[in-house]
């Protein structure tokens, strides 16, 4: 009798079972007395209470039981050790079963907190569509004239005067970089005006296949052009990887063949400066364009005409004047513009919502423009 009272004093009290959606938490009471342990066992459909499976032991008061299955009654026992023999059992609990909830059930078929964004979208596509086909039809839109880009047969041109060959680079990056691709495609146009003069084009490369890509783009210019026979593979050259080797090859290049025109279209980093500082000190006309920030302003200052940001992307659609091209950003602008005058409503209605006149039409503009809740 004493021996079932001493094993009743250390035994873990009040086993709090919790089903969650993937496991099953259970919290039981300390007994007053110093324990050494505690295991947890499990009886289910594979395991039977007289020979139940061992999940694991603590010294907490906590266990969780992340192996449980769906649709499966399962019951559970915590044993209470004192030392390494003397233990208590507690009594099994009731079986318990894990129930999966279906992730769809009681979801609504229109989930009406993303409608901005599906009206947003098809505003976007009548855009596109409107001035793609206007564009096709001989209504092409209207761009603004970037410097940049008018002043390529220009550039073109005196390079032409002064006997001299163009040099082109993409910058530093990967194929898979949407500025280098960018560079790829004014430097398609710019081999075309090359070809027309019979002039000498170079360019140098930092990546294996970017130098590919470039010498694809540079041929199919001069086939285009009509001059397929003025096209010099070896001018298409692959310096290194390594960005200020890079930046030191192109540099000796420039100051050894001393171009007329000098082009930097794509992505670029501290080399920026270097580069062009060393063309504009041959006397050569710099065209640069690049949507790296922090470059930006080394551009502008060492170059005689810069692209900002955005202005490279829509330089392929402005040169090749293709219809689908300037319908995706001409309806890119109006979105944009769109977008523009959404966000200034709702700062000017949020900073006067303390008037009770606007505070209802504050939060009525909100929860029209408020994406995913």
């Amino acid at each position: 009798m004493f021996f079932i009272i001493f094993n009743i004093a250390f035994q873990a009290e009040s086993l709090n079972i919790k089903v969650e959606e993937n496991k099953v938490i259970l919290k039981w009471k300390a007994p007053p007395v110093e324990i050494k342990k505690y295991e947890v066992y499990r009886a289910d459909e594979e395991n039977s209470k007289e020979h139940p499976l061992l999940l694991g032991q603590t010294d907490k008061t906590e266990f969780i039981d992340t192996t449980v299955k769906p649709n499966v009654k399962y019951s559970y026992l915590i044993r209470t050790y004192s030392d390494d023999t003397t233990y208590a059992d507690t009594k099994w609990s009731e079986p318990v079963v894990l129930l999966i909830k279906n992730k769809n059930e009681n979801k609504p078929y229109f989930d009406f907190k993303k409608l901005p964004v599906l009206v947003f979208l098809l505003v976007f596509g009548l855009l596109f569509f409107y001035y793609y086909y206007s564009a096709r039809l001989g209504k092409v839109p209207y761009i603004r004239k970037i410097a940049g880009l008018e002043a390529i047969d220009d550039a073109v041109g005196r390079a032409t005067e002064m006997g001299r060959p163009i040099i082109y680079t993409t910058g530093i990056g990967t194929l898979s970089d949407p500025s280098i691709i960018a560079g790829i495609a004014i430097l398609k146009y710019v081999a075309r005006k090359v070809a027309n003069y019979g002039m000498d084009l170079i360019v140098p490369n930092n990546d294996p296949l970017i130098m590919i890509a470039s010498r694809e783009a540079v041929k199919e210019g001069f086939t285009e052009a009509g001059r397929p026979d003025l096209y010099k593979e070896d001018n298409i050259m692959f310096l290194t990887t390594e960005q200020f080797g890079f930046a030191a090859g192109f540099n000796g290049i420039v100051i050894r063949e001393r171009p007329g025109a000098a082009f930097y279209q794509g992505y670029f980093y501290a080399e920026s400066l270097l580069m062009a500082e060393t063309s504009y000190n041959v006397g050569a006309i710099n065209i640069a364009g690049t949507t790296a920030i922090t470059q930006l302003p080394f551009f502008i200052v060492s170059c005689d005409y810069t692209l900002i940001g955005e202005e490279l992307y829509a330089a392929s659609a402005y040169l090749s004047k293709n219809p689908s091209e300037i319908g995706t950003i001409k309806s890119e602008d109006i979105a944009k513009l769109l977008i523009i005058i959404i966000i200034i409503v709702g700062a000017v209605l949020s900073t006067f919502s303390e008037y009770n006149i606007l505070k209802g039409l504050s939060e009525a503009y909100t929860s029209i423009f408020k994406v995913g809740g």
